[in-house]
């Protein structure tokens, strides 16, 4: 980073940097052969036991994190977006000036104030990217002028830290000389800022399935259309999940529901499905994880039910069998795990480093089940379902009640899961991923903040997990 010119207003400049900085997009890491060689010093962040803990490096996105232009040996974990007491948690690297002390904040902050703000309100935006941007910039000053220092420095080094997702509404309604100035934002400027907060994805879907219960052989755009009364705008795709191993060699079909836009898929054999994987099916599930659309490997696991005839050990050999699939390529998983918790953790630590990225998919137990996956595994997010909005449904309502925002995915499990929000008699037959909302609203509602809030933080979830543009 180059040091900022002496002037007049040097101090602002100087704390502009680190702002900019702080509120920056994330960079993902580099994983091509130059930035391995160019980047020597890999940092270790885990203590946990697993058949890569020589390999001393950290994982982001599942990916080794390379830190470029930096020395690897901090004495604390701001300069790589970690918490000197945050463990294993690894976030995102964030591109940042130097941390400044409370002092420094404080002075800089109550001189400063109006003109940072001023200057963010006078940014140019020429792309949604640049209006997004601008917005967070703005929150961010709103943050300073209605906290202390003392709590804005806290709030500062969350975003360093690469938590930047989630403010509460009020923060957006301006005070003060912020009325005057927020007024000179063009309401197409705001419209297009929105947009881009509000969508949601549905993280979890089997379209394949959808598609054939309902008999429908036109593509995913001519589905939309049809169903387009419970497509709400804010929808912005859906990851399709393919476990059914016949279904992995009928490329014309699944690639055919890839080539939507904003549909990206995620290959694996269910555990219910174990007895039937060999060879064969392997390789086509090597070929399908080539695809450029295809994100992730799932869903993979463990499922005791008496519905799952597939015996223990095989479905333990096929699940293993499978992380190290995923661990080769640095894929993230998706795991379905059906009254087999200890057997499914224990393979997993067994298999993957503690912080590996994974979506525990369709969540159905108690929180401290709950509790119990976000102290195991630093890095998983969790999956609700429609089942949030079934009255009965107590157990999943205190996890999502009390689950925190950056844990969070919404899904649909489409075809399954219908919400219960419909009059009698006129609920559909199958779900889809338009009606991930439903769980929004009903997560939303139960933990009393905005819907917004909730689109903004699961939004960002589901790109971090499954690396969307």
């Amino acid at each position: 980073m180059k040091t900022p010119k002496k002037n007049n207003n040097g101090q602002a400049r100087i704390f502009g940097i680190a702002l900019k900085s702080a509120l920056d997009p994330p960079v993902l890491p580099r994983k091509d052969s130059l930035a391995i060689e160019k980047n020597q010093r890999l940092v270790q962040a885990t203590a946990s036991t697993h058949p890569h803990e020589n390999e001393k490096t950290t994982f982001v996105h599942n990916m080794p994190l390379y830190f470029e232009g930096h020395n690897s040996t901090a004495t604390n974990g701001c300069e790589y977006g970690l918490s000197p007491s945050c463990n294993d948690e690894i976030r995102p690297p964030v591109p940042r000036g130097r941390c400044f002390d409370q002092e420094e904040i404080r002075s800089l902050v109550h001189s400063n104030h109006k003109m940072m703000y001023e200057e963010a309100l006078s940014m140019e935006t020429n792309s949604e990217q640049d209006l997004w941007l601008k917005e967070k910039r703005i929150k961010a000053l709103q943050d300073i002028e209605r906290h202390s220092s003392e709590q804005y420095s806290s709030t500062l080094s969350s975003y360093k830290s690469g938590s930047t997702g989630r403010m509460s509404q009020d923060m957006l309604e301006p005070s003060g000389f912020q009325q005057d100035s927020l007024q000179s934002l063009s309401s197409r400027s705001v419209s297009k800022i929105s947009e881009s907060m509000m969508g949601f994805f549905d993280s979890h879907c089997h379209l394949d399935i959808l598609f054939q219960n309902e008999q429908f052989t036109g593509t995913y755009s001519d589905y939309i259309v049809k169903h387009k009364q419970n497509y709400p705008d804010s929808y912005k795709g859906c990851i399709a999940v393919f476990c059914k191993p016949f279904t992995f060699a009928k490329v014309s079909m699944w690639q055919k529901l890839l080539t939507h836009e904003n549909v990206w898929g995620a290959f694996g054999v269910h555990p219910k499905n174990a007895k039937e994987y060999n060879t064969k099916i392997e390789n086509y599930l090597i070929s399908a994880l080539n695809h450029p659309k295809v994100k992730a490997l799932g869903e993979i696991g463990l499922d005791y039910s008496d519905r799952n005839t597939s015996s223990k050990s095989k479905q333990h050999e096929v699940f293993r069998r499978q992380l190290h699939i995923a661990y080769d390529r640095r894929l993230p998983i998706v795991i379905h795990c059906r009254e087999a918790e200890d057997d499914t953790i224990r393979i997993l630590h067994e298999v993957l480093p503690k912080n590996y990225t994974f979506h525990l998919h369709c969540f159905t137990g108690n929180w401290k089940s709950a509790q119990r996956w976000m102290k195991e595994f630093p890095s998983v997010f969790i999956g609700i379902t429609n089942l949030v909005t079934f009255p009965s449904a107590t157990a999943t309502h205190e996890v999502a009640k009390k689950l925190p925002c950056d844990r969070l995915l919404l899904e649909t499990d489409a075809p399954y899961f219908v919400p219960r929000v419909f009059p009698k008699g006129e609920a559909p037959r199958c779900s889809h991923p338009g009606m991930a909302i439903h769980v929004a609203t009903k997560i939303a509602e139960l933990k009393n903040i905005p819907l917004g809030e909730i689109l903004q933080c699961t939004q960002a979830n589901t790109k971090l997990v499954y690396r969307l543009p």
